[in-house]
């Protein structure tokens, strides 16, 4: 398990977050804009309040008591980490974008 009670609102891009998900971990993170992104809660992971220290335990609590929850949504973070973030997918749309901006001059 992968938890991330981050409470800066001004989170960028959940990096931190997807390298666990491709780890195959479920993780627990706090409901911000960015890393709220990168995952589908109740798939993935589970969000958390940030700053609500009852609300992040409980959540990790759920995950430890269900073991069969926590290993299927590690699975099912790996599979969108590896769908939407692997190297084939970025190197497409990396060399769509190049394409685009040479057509465009």
């Amino acid at each position: 398990m992968f938890v991330f009670p981050s409470q800066n609102r001004l989170e960028g891009f959940g990096l931190a977050v997807t390298e666990a998900m491709a780890m195959g971990l479920p993780v627990v993170v706090a409901d911000l804009p960015g890393v709220r992104e990168v995952i589908e809660p109740g798939v993935e992971g589970l969000l958390t309040e940030p700053l609500l220290a009852p609300d992040l335990a409980d959540r990790v609590r759920s995950l430890l008591d269900d073991p069969a929850l926590a290993h299927r949504m590690g699975a099912a973070g790996r599979r969108r980490a590896e769908a939407r973030y692997g190297l084939e997918t970025v190197a497409t749309q990396l060399l769509s974008l190049y394409a685009s901006l040479r057509a465009a001059g």
